[in-house]
């Protein structure tokens, strides 16, 4: 399976900035099926858990 995955930032308001998680590439029924597991993944783990405690933790560096 050789998929893709991007993160875009935009801007939405001068102190907001939304991050968009685009995973593609998927083909057939067994990708396609992958990806449904792979998207629990990305919502309920690395967005809500993991991503916001490295940003967190980062921060507190500067």
């Amino acid at each position: 399976m050789d998929t893709q995955v991007h993160f875009k930032l935009r801007s939405v308001s001068p102190i907001e900035t939304e991050l968009v998680l685009v995973h593609e590439g998927f083909e057939g029924v067994s990708a396609i099926l992958t990806s449904f597991i792979l998207q629990l993944g990305w919502k309920t783990s690395l967005l809500s858990k993991k991503l916001p405690a490295t940003l967190a933790r980062l921060s507190s560096r500067s």
